[in-house]
């Protein structure tokens, strides 16, 4: 049985991800990190946005028309 520990396999994007970043001091490394979490937030900010029109544009309009047109009696021939 051989117990020599073997160097972990790198996949590619792994390793061009280490010789991108291997000059990086870790000041460098930090201010990457914000940008990236930067942009995130902003891309999760931009969802939410959205999926907060879609709420009333499927849900909460039809609702607030349906409540006016029976409140003026408009489906009461129905």
């Amino acid at each position: 049985m051989d117990n020599t520990i073997s160097k972990p396999q790198f996949s590619e994007k792994q390793k061009q991800f280490r010789v991108k970043y291997k000059d990086y001091t870790d000041k460098d490394m930090m201010i990457e990190l914000l940008m990236s979490q930067s942009i995130q937030i902003e891309k999760l900010e931009r969802n939410r946005s959205n999926t907060s029109k879609m709420v009333w544009f499927f849900i909460g309009i039809p609702i607030i028309i349906f409540a006016i047109a029976f409140l003026t009696g408009l489906l009461s021939a129905f």
